[in-house]
């Protein structure tokens, strides 16, 4: 068995992001770090953030993580801020022995500044309030983004308010294709916005990890496959995908892995995808779910989640617009299948309320395509009655309020405009007086 540790291939590359950083914060005019990075280093930025953030932290600055989605530019800076506060909020009431006293709260937004504007002085008004030598650091990571376009934008806008030299920004950007979708900005605002592109090579990272156990171990054989497999599928070169895939399949059947099998899968669809053979996506789904089934009719340790995880995606790639493949009543069977899948998990499974949810209003969306609207009416309203078993803290960053404005739009297509009182209220309920700015229509706004 090999001696070597697995930590350090992790412990080098997180150096490596350090020295990136520290070189960054030098930089007397820089106030934007932009993390330019493959997806799979997004990883590795989270673990950075993560100890940079603890106790454990190389550099001095403070991180405060910031995961609102961005919907709309004009309430994205207030909704940050008030995410901010009850981080801080919840942090000094879980740590009353720490004998923190802070006396920043957030102001009350108005016409007197915009998004941006309001965003840099609260955030530098709790920098000022910290009173420490080191620098507050926002880490813009939301957890959606209605649009790039809008997004870079408004980051535009923070530039041009110039963000304090107190404060710094940092944020990811993920390469697709040749670039990732901040370019602009970058360009345009040389001085405070500074690229930084860590170039980690995670697949080598998880060969040295897989391969600091026994080589001989099936275990990490399939290991060592699956990374080249996945490195091979991002680069899209089926020429190695397709044996590397068999390879791997072949392996998990012998060994009596069924999940990975639907793993390889998986990986080879978003291949295939990224060739746009549809055709071929289908069949891989096809096979996925064979395997999935089974794991779920003979009861086999993750066969549920991942029977119904596998369906979600079938089906999502069967209403992919534009394609050869596109078929909403196919899709809408997929759907119908996954509800009642769900419908067996645990009531107390969390995750059982959110794809009831999701496959109704998913159902609702299909029959509105084939203009069966009674019957998407009837999806949508049973999405609504799902959404209310989600935790309530849940719902309003989950797909909950497209099914409320999916419902209003169905209502007023077939004569029943009197409901929409009724709807609205229910939605305030159930994600916030604000739920309707949470949907993002074809055009950018909100319905």
């Amino acid at each position: 068995m090999s001696g070597a540790n697995p930590n350090i291939p992790i412990a080098q590359r997180y150096e490596k992001l350090v020295d990136l950083w520290e070189q960054f914060a030098k930089e007397p005019e820089a106030r934007l770090c932009r993390w330019l990075i493959e997806p799979d280093e997004l990883q590795m930025i989270s673990l950075f953030y993560d100890t940079e953030s603890s106790a454990r932290g190389r550099t001095p600055d403070i991180f405060f993580k910031l995961t609102t989605p961005f919907l709309q530019a004009s309430s994205y800076g207030p909704q940050v801020i008030e995410e901010l506060d009850e981080q801080i909020s919840n942090y000094l009431e879980a740590n009353p022995d720490q004998g923190i006293q802070l006396r920043w709260k957030p102001t009350t937004p108005s016409d007197a500044l915009d998004s941006a504007q309001y965003f840099l002085q609260n955030f530098h008004a709790l920098a000022t309030e910290l009173e420490v030598a080191a620098r507050a650091v926002a880490y813009l990571s939301p957890a959606d983004i209605s649009s790039f376009g809008s997004w870079e934008k408004w980051l535009s806008q923070v530039i041009e308010a110039e963000v304090p030299a107190l404060i710094l920004l940092m944020l990811t950007d993920v390469i697709d294709g040749k670039e990732g979708h901040l370019q602009k900005i970058a360009t345009q605002y040389p001085q405070q916005v500074k690229t930084l592109q860590p170039q980690l090579d995670m697949t080598a990272a998880m060969k040295e990890v897989a391969a600091a156990g026994d080589p001989q171990h099936p275990g990490v054989q399939f290991q060592m496959l699956f990374l080249d497999l996945s490195q091979a599928a991002g680069q899209g070169n089926m020429k190695q995908v397709e044996p590397l895939a068999h390879q791997c399949l072949t392996m998990a059947r012998q060994q009596g892995w069924p999940h990975l099998q639907v793993a390889v899968f998986f990986v080879l669809v978003s291949a295939w995808m990224g060739k746009k053979n549809y055709q071929k996506v289908l069949q891989t789904y096809d096979q996925a779910c064979t395997v999935a089934k089974n794991m779920y009719e003979t009861q086999q340790m993750c066969g549920h989640p991942l029977y119904i995880q596998t369906l979600l995606a079938r089906a999502s790639a069967l209403i992919a617009p534009k394609t050869e493949i596109c078929d909403f009543e196919a899709a809408y069977h997929d759907y119908e299948h996954a509800a009642q899948v769900a419908s067996k998990l645990p009531e107390e499974d969390p995750a059982r309320s959110y794809h009831l949810m999701e496959a109704w209003r998913m159902m609702g969306h299909c029959k509105e395509q084939l203009k069966d609207y009674r019957m998407a009416q009837s999806c949508y309203q049973q999405s609504l009655h799902f959404g209310q078993a989600m935790k309530p803290a849940e719902r309003g960053s989950s797909t909950l309020p497209y099914a409320g404005a999916a419902l209003l739009r169905i209502n007023a297509r077939i004569g029943k405009k009197e409901e929409a009182l009724a709807i609205h209220q229910q939605m305030v309920a159930l994600a916030g007086e604000d739920w309707e700015a949470k949907v993002i229509t074809k055009k950018g706004k909100a319905p």
